[in-house]
């Protein structure tokens, strides 16, 4: 069977595989958190202690904000959700941290649902309870529903409420970052003249950065700054084929240690060791693009608070598109969670490596240049091209990651009109785990150039995924709408 069948295989059956209940949730403190599903409502239990349980009453609810009071809002596409009834066991006062839990329950079972109603008349401290909502974020009140707190998922993926309690995400050393003051700063290099924001410290070595479970794959990902303990671990993935070919660090250990003390004594580089269930399985490097050489190939030039990543998978058994999709938005969310003043987090593989460009796009980056990399003209071990490196800058910006939509009002000759935003990020931004449910859209004129790779990424990139730009009607009307699943087909 050929490479792209099994792929598509593949595909199919993870969506499948997701489509079935959850039945268990592992928390970043890694306790356990378990659904028991009956005829008259979910009991969610936590290292097998009972905190609460829901169940859907007959009545839905609709969050519609920007076409209140207009003809258009009964239309699609705002859905009504029913309304979950929420209640503990006992009279106790339900904590903050388990009112988060619940809520983390409940968008990973409803991982699809933009917003979820909820009734907490039957919590007994309901008072705190809706003040913790409110307050965090994690919930609004819509007047039209006022017994109802709709809960966010794009709020909720965003960290809203998390530093209440130690349950979140982030662990350790990141909320450092976030909290980090505004300072100026300077890096002068034979590369880089720029200021910028003075950084915070880096990490001690091995510090443990973000940990979550992933349902799609069923194991836990964790990331930790790495140390001098991953020498071997790290020589071994750089002397493969496979890695060499792409990264050109094949050497001996001594030079690994060389390599490795350099990153950690670099203030630009944040050197990190991805594991699935502890089990190591990538390096990746966050930098700060404002004194990175690359900022200069950015259009724009890089922003203050811009991250970039590099990735190395050095484990084959850990390789493949699921487990690639899952780690690529972790690594996203992550980036957007640690430092809230981030807008954009940046890319820059090789112009022709299709399978990094394509995991990059399915978790809402988008092809933002080209550009022509001349250190790169000696690069380890391989012959360099022979007008020197051809890189694609791709990128993902925080507004875009957030899923903010157009859908209010978003009727336009009988179709429905898309900001560019949602249509590469409107699933996959708010939620981490989701998979391809629903349908997204590019333009058949984009095929037109399906015997160039390089020309249909980047008039996928350029055309329809830039997220500055918003689709107009004119721009639509020139544009045929076809399906992603047909439009992907070229890719493989």
């Amino acid at each position: 069977m050929s490479a792209p069948a099994v792929g598509r295989l593949n595909q199919v059956q993870q969506i499948l595989d997701q489509s079935k209940p959850i039945d268990k949730l592992i928390l970043p403190d890694l306790s356990v958190v378990k659904y028991h599903r009956s005829d008259d409502a979910t009991q969610l239990t936590r290292n097998d202690e009972v905190i609460g349980s829901y169940v859907a009453l007959q009545r839905t609810a609709a969050l519609v904000v920007s076409s209140m009071g207009t003809e258009f809002e009964p239309a699609p596409p705002i859905p009504a959700y029913p309304v979950i009834q929420i209640s503990t066991p006992t009279s106790a006062d339900l904590s903050v941290e388990l009112v988060w839990v619940i809520v983390y329950a409940l968008f990973t079972e409803k991982r699809t649902q933009d917003t979820i109603p909820i009734d907490i008349a039957k919590i007994s401290n309901e008072p705190k309870v809706r003040e913790y909502l409110l307050q965090s974020g994690l919930g609004r009140l819509h007047v039209k529903h006022p017994s109802e707190i709709f809960l966010s998922r794009s709020a909720f993926w965003q960290g809203a409420g998390t530093r209440s309690h130690s349950l979140g995400w982030l662990r350790e050393y990141s909320w450092v970052v976030s909290d980090f003051p505004v300072q100026d700063a300077f890096t002068r290099s034979t590369r880089v003249i720029t200021s910028h924001p003075l950084r915070p410290p880096k990490p001690p070595p091995g510090a443990l950065l973000y940990r979550r479970y992933c349902p799609s794959i069923g194991q836990t990902l964790s990331m930790r700054y790495i140390s001098l303990d991953d020498l071997e671990t790290f020589s071994r993935w750089h002397n493969d084929d496979r890695v060499h070919a792409a990264w050109g660090e094949r050497g001996t250990i001594e030079k690994h240690r060389k390599y490795i003390e350099d990153q950690m004594a670099d203030p630009r580089v944040w050197a990190v060791i991805a594991s699935w269930d502890d089990e190591p399985m990538a390096y990746f490097e966050f930098t700060w693009v404002k004194e990175d050489h690359v900022s200069q190939y950015i259009p724009g030039g890089g922003q203050a608070y811009d991250r970039g990543i590099h990735v190395l998978v050095g484990e084959d058994k850990f390789r493949g598109s699921a487990r690639a999709q899952a780690w690529m938005r972790s690594l996203t969310h992550y980036v957007f969670i640690v430092e809230p003043r981030c807008n954009r987090l940046i890319g820059e593989p090789r112009a022709d490596n299709a399978a990094i460009i394509s995991v990059s796009l399915t978790a809402a980056m988008h092809i933002e240049t080209y550009c022509y990399c001349t250190h790169w003209e000696e690069f380890q071990g391989n012959p360099a091209p022979p007008k020197g490196y051809i890189k694609g800058i791709i990128a993902i910006c925080r507004h875009a990651y957030q899923g903010r939509r157009v859908s209010d009002c978003n009727k336009v000759s009988g179709r429905t009109h898309y900001c560019t935003h949602t249509t590469s990020t409107y699933r996959y931004g708010q939620n981490p785990d989701f998979s391809t449910q629903k349908k997204r859209y590019v333009t058949r004129n984009a095929t037109q150039y399906a015997g160039s790779w390089h020309k249909l990424a980047r008039a996928y990139g350029q055309h329809f995924m830039n997220p500055i730009i918003v689709a107009s009607e004119e721009y639509r009307e020139k544009e045929t709408l076809v399906p992603e699943s047909e439009f992907l087909q070229v890719f493989d």
